[in-house]
Formats: C-alpha cells, structure tokens, sequence
C-alpha cells in the first residue's frame, strides 16, 4: 500500500471513531432521565415577615348583633331562624333567669375595678416613660440596711381591719381573689347602719401590714324597703408618719429611684403588657354586665337592626364554645382601629390587605384598610409600639361580618409590606446560581426543555432568600441548579415539593 493510501485510511478511521463517540454521546443524552423542576410560585413569596410591622386595637360591631348566652341563662324560644329578614324590636329569643341582683352588682364592681386598675397602670406606664438611664456615681459606702418591717401573720380573708364605717374613717377590710361580695357580706358591713363606707385592700400574702397590692372604694347603702345599693367613692391612704431622718453620711448623695436603659425597657414592656391585658378584661366585662343587666331587666332579647339572621345554634354548643346562639347581620361587619407610627406611614394605603388575629379565640382573618387619618393620634404608643418620640397616626380596617369576632375584643394588626412595583419577589437562595457577579437559575424554556437563565437580583434576605426583580416570574418552572443534572438542553418534569425534600 502506497504512503497516500495508507493516510487516507488513518484519516477515515479517525473520522468514523469521532463519528461513532458523537452518536453515542447523542443517544446518551437523548436517554437521560429528565430532571425535576418546582413551580416558582411553591418556593418563594411575595413579601419578606421583616418588612412588616404590627398594630393593635379593639374590635367594634357596624350593624352587626351577636347574642350570647350566659351561664345563668336557660333558654326557653328562639324565634327566628337561620336567613330569616327581620326587623329592629323583633323578638329573637327569650330566656329563664337564675340572675339575682347581688350578681349584677359583683360584675358592675368587677368592671368599677378593673377602670380603676387600667387608669392607673396608664400612669404608671405614663411615669415609667418619664425615667433616663441610670448613670452610677463614684462609689461611696452604702448606709446600713434598714430592717424591714414585719407585715405579720397571714390571716383570713376577708378580715375586718378597723375603722368606723364613715366617709372620714372607713371600715378596712382584707380581700382577696376568693372573696365574693354576697348579701350576707354586704349585711354584715351595714351592721344596724343605712350607710356604711369601706375600703377593700389586696396585701401581700394576706397579712395585715403587708405591701397594697391594689384597693378600691365603697359606699353600701339600704333603704326602707331591704333594697341594698353601692357607689364608689375616692379615698386616698393615709400617709404613714415620716420618722426623723437620719444624717447622711457626708460623701454619700442618694441619687433615688434609678434604672439602666435594660430596666426601663423591660418595665416598659411589662407595663404595656399589662395594660393591653387590662384593657382586654374591662372591655369584655363592660359586654358581660351590659349583658346582664338587660338579662335582669327583661327575659327578652330584641333585634338591634333591620336585617339577616346569619346563625342559629343551640344553646350547649354555643355555651361550650362561647360562640353566639344567634347572629343578626345589618349588612355592615367589623372595624378595628389601629395605629402606625409616621416612620412606617408610607406602608399603609386605603385599599389594602391586612391581617387580623384574635387574642381570644386564635383566629385569622382578613381585613381591608378603609381609611387612614391625616392627623396623628397619641393613643398609639399605649400598646408599645416602639418609639415614644413619634407620631402614630390611626387606620381604619374593615372585616366581613362572617368572621368569629366579638365587640370589645382584642386583635393585633399585621401590615405586610407592599409587593414592589417592579413585580419583584422573594426566592429561596438554594435555586440561585452566582458566577462572575452576575445571578442565574435553570428554568424550563417553552420548549419544555431546561435553559440556564440571567436574573436581575435584588437584596439578600437572612442568607435564606434572594430578591428577584426580573428574568423569571412565578409561573416558571426551575430545577435545582447545584446538581450535576442540571444542564441546558436537559428535558424536564415537574414535581412537588415532597419529591424536593424527601416526604
């Protein structure tokens, strides 16, 4: 064989060996197994938790009646039925009452306490906001301790302290959470008197001289016919006598009450805490005694408004579940007023969506925001909402009558943040691709087969999701890009979250 030939021939072997290698890498890929690609929409989110803010405030009823029933109630006719019209001063139901008039005074004293108990934890809180940081002087000796004083044995409550029974020296007594005020009681504190005033104190582990933790006032009167009324009244505690100051020690100056910036955080905290909670009890027990006191007056409950009998249910499950028997719709619903401080005024528009729980049952729901004051309220920072030296302007959110709520009760309010105008979302940072600077993931093109694909990035969120803001939408479809089968060209198919994470 001449030297030509035998080059012509090393030539086609090596052409026909590529050929073959090329063929078989074809068929290779032709056979591979498809790759698995999510919908978007299942791993990102339209607003990051961070960039909402919440709100609180109190539920009020618009032309919307809920009936509920009491445990002293037994009830005897419904008169209405489920989507039935009705009009305002329409019998709805009647009922059996076990009510006597010594219950209704003990929850209008209930409520009387509880005013009391809210005005003055809002001083309170109103002082605490009033404290700087406490900045530690020189040290200097510390006088010697004084002993404390000894409250005495813990006694039986109630126990009659002192005092005379009159407005200048009333009787003293030592009450508890236990203690009731029933006729008997009230008899006794009357004694052979037609008025007779009284200070009810709560001390420390029930002993005489023990630390007040909270009083309150009243007078007890009867008239000819055995008829027992009561009122409150102001009384302010006597002062104990001043003992002779001692002479401070020359380099020592008593700077008073002082707290670091960490104390008065946590007294805020605590404090608006507690006012939320009180605010929360007398609101639901101004309902409760507004309840018995029509219960007490007629056995008859009426309809407030022209409208729809939305519910009826019977009377076990609504007193087990303390859901209303009956629910007459006027065509109006829910409203709860929050407020938001002029530094996060920008996220709340009219028009949008909020989110609404409820502190008593657990619920969510949605609400809309109707309407959002141009002048500030400074009834906000009550519930802690952050900065004292701000204005809070208040909101109005409207919610369907068909939510689970109740007039006076207690929500919070979640402002999510608003969805960007550029349609930008947040994905989970796993499925994005870094290389060179720039940002891509692998998507199913229309032809159904996987494309590696730039996206215009925004923030980083917590290391956990990336902020897209162009180059994919939430209806796309991508793959894993960190797996090795992840390649343009590769053929797809679309799986759940369970074939993702193994479940």
């Amino acid at each position: 064989m001449s030297k030509t030939k035998r080059i012509i021939a090393i030539v086609l072997a090596v052409v026909l060996a590529f050929g073959v290698l090329l063929t078989v890498l074809l068929i290779m890929k032709m056979n591979r197994d498809p790759v698995n690609v999510f919908a978007v929409s299942d791993l990102s989110m339209t607003s990051y938790w961070g960039d909402s803010s919440e709100s609180y405030g109190n539920v009020r009823a618009d032309r919307m009646q809920d009936v509920y029933v009491s445990d002293t109630q037994k009830v005897t006719e419904i008169f209405v039925q489920e989507g039935q019209q009705v009009k305002a001063g329409d019998r709805l139901l009647s009922y059996d009452s076990t009510l006597t008039e010594i219950a209704l005074a003990r929850k209008q004293i209930e409520v009387q306490r509880l005013e009391l108990q809210l005005k003055q934890a809002r001083e309170e809180l109103a002082e605490i906001n009033t404290y700087k940081p406490y900045t530690p002087p020189a040290p200097a000796p510390e006088p010697e301790p004084e002993p404390e004083p000894d409250p005495g044995e813990p006694v039986e409550v109630p126990y009659l302290k002192g005092g005379a029974g009159t407005a200048q020296d009333p009787y003293i007594w030592l009450w508890d959470s236990t203690c009731v005020f029933t006729q008997d009681f009230i008899l006794k504190v009357l004694g052979t008197e037609q008025t007779a005033y009284a200070v009810f104190q709560q001390r420390q582990d029930n002993t005489p001289e023990g630390e007040i933790l909270s009083s309150w006032a009243i007078v007890f009167s009867i008239d000819a016919e055995n008829r027992i009324s009561f009122a409150m009244f102001e009384y302010t505690e006597p002062e104990e006598p001043e003992e002779p100051a001692e002479p401070e020690p020359p380099a020592y100056v008593d700077p008073g009450p002082q707290y670091t910036a960490t104390e008065i955080a946590q007294m805020k905290a605590e404090k608006q805490t507690q006012i939320r909670d009180l605010d929360l009890s007398y609101r639901m027990a101004q309902v409760e005694y507004k309840k018995q006191l029509a219960e007490f007056n007629d056995g008859t409950v009426y309809a407030e408004y022209d409208g729809v009998v939305t519910a009826v249910s019977d009377e076990e499950t609504a007193r087990s579940e303390s859901s209303p028997i009956i629910r007459v719709a006027g065509g109006g619903g829910y409203f709860v007023t929050g407020s938001v401080s002029e530094l996060e005024l920008e996220k709340v528009q009219v028009g949008q969506t909020v989110f609404i729980n409820s502190w008593e049952s657990g619920g969510f729901y949605e609400g809309v925001i109707t309407e959002v004051s141009e002048y500030p309220t400074s009834s906000g920072y009550y519930y802690g909402m952050g900065n004292s030296n701000v204005s809070y302007y208040p909101f109005t959110v409207q919610i369907s009558g068909d939510a689970a709520l109740r007039e006076g009760e207690g929500v919070s309010i979640e402002l999510a943040a608003q969805q960007e105008e550029t349609g930008g979302f947040y994905l989970e940072n796993a499925f994005v691709l870094s290389e060179g600077g720039k940002s891509y993931v692998f998507v199913r093109g229309e032809d159904g087969l996987l494309e590696k694909r730039e996206i215009l990035a925004g923030k980083r969120v917590d290391g956990y999701y990336c902020q897209v803001l162009g180059g994919l939408t939430q209806e796309d479809y991508i793959a894993f890009p960190y797996s090795k089968e992840a390649q343009d060209g590769a053929k797809t198919t679309e799986a759940g979250l369970d074939v993702l994470y193994g479940y």
